[in-house]
């Protein structure tokens, strides 16, 4: 249900739903920090992150946060997607996303 999408690739999270709707409601970033080990995996070392973008549907509950990270590997967007079928979101969100 809950998936990072890193470098054109989705990889589940290992997060329960109460904990992924509790972070995202509290603080957007503090979500980012419990996965920022995982990305600096692939990135190497994370200088700065800010949130870019979110998408919540609410009619099939898909919600897409996109964050801008700044790395060892450049900038780099990372997106954490909350959703039964994670490219359906994805595919909604940058469509929305190319309407602005």
């Amino acid at each position: 249900m809950l998936h990072l999408y890193l470098m054109d690739r989705f990889k589940p999270l290992d997060i329960k739903s109460n904990e992924f709707l509790e972070l995202a409601s509290e603080n957007l970033l503090k979500l980012f920090d419990r996965i920022r080990e995982r990305v600096e995996e692939n990135t190497g070392k994370i200088y700065y992150v800010r949130v870019r973008k979110v998408m919540f549907d609410i009619k099939d509950m898909d919600i897409v946060i996109e964050y801008r990270v700044n790395s060892e590997a450049g900038i780099v967007p990372v997106k954490i997607i909350y959703s039964s079928r994670p490219t359906r979101a994805l595919i909604k969100y940058y469509r929305l996303k190319n309407k602005h």
